[in-house]
């Protein structure tokens, strides 16, 4: 009849089967380690100050109104908000304000390079030039909150001006910062990365010298691993199993 030899683990398959463990286990270590960890973080600012002006009343002061407005290009409202504090990389600038009124239109978000302006004394006469756009809010419906993405990274601290300003035929009506609870805020989010730990990848050493039976990376004096070295070294192979014929008597 036929019999299988069972396989037989000699030296060198117990050397290859600790070598691989050797180098497989560090190295998944510390591939999964070395993935950065990432975490996002929100920072929401209320407005610092805020108020429109009116080509209507040019020398009128609304700082103090509850409301913020804008009409075409008869009236348009600033806001500042005092960026502090805020940590990682920006990933996202946000305004949020909120509608006191219905716009097909909406409005648009302006840049306004100038921060020295302040509310109380703030009217068309003095008003700080209005510059690029960094966003659209699209339509709008009456009592709820708009949030437009802006082109903004505010990703250092310091005051940041930005104007509401409207379509020629488009008029609106938001709440300002005297408002309380609707204020208008700017959100920033931020991502955060916290990198695992780094470790250049794992080679043999050459080094040390090897007597009797070796395996790559590995000597009777040597463990791991020194990067330099990729000089590849020659394993024993282990004698092939087969099937022989065994002859019963």
């Amino acid at each position: 009849m036929l019999r299988v030899d069972r396989p037989q683990i000699g030296r060198v398959g117990k050397l290859v089967a600790i070598v691989l463990i050797l180098i497989i286990a560090p190295m998944a270590f510390f591939a999964i380690g070395s993935r950065a960890k990432a975490r996002t973080r929100t920072f929401s600012f209320a407005a610092s100050a805020d108020s429109y002006v009116s080509a209507a009343h040019r020398s009128q002061l609304f700082g103090p109104a509850p409301s913020l407005r804008t009409a075409g290009t008869v009236a348009w409202s600033y806001l500042r908000f005092d960026v502090t504090g805020v940590v990682g990389n920006v990933s996202k600038t946000t305004l949020r304000v909120y509608a006191r009124s219905a716009n097909r239109l909406g409005f648009v978000v302006n840049r306004v390079q100038t921060t020295a302006w302040d509310e109380r004394t703030l009217s068309y006469a003095n008003a700080p030039p209005v510059g690029p756009v960094l966003g659209r809010s699209g339509p709008i419906k009456s009592k709820q909150w708009v949030t437009v993405d802006l082109l903004l990274p505010a990703d250092r601290d310091g005051p940041i001006t930005l104007a509401l300003t409207a379509t020629r035929y488009s008029t609106g009506w938001y709440a300002s910062r005297e408002s309380g609870a609707t204020a208008p805020q700017l959100v920033v989010q931020t991502v955060i990365r916290r990198a695992g730990p780094s470790a250049s990848p794992l080679r043999p050493t050459s080094d040390v010298s090897c007597s009797g039976i070796c395996s790559p990376g590995m000597s009777r004096r040597s463990g791991w691993l020194r990067s330099g070295d990729s000089r590849p070294r020659s394993l024993p192979v282990p004698r092939r199993l087969g099937i022989r014929q065994v002859t019963s008597a």
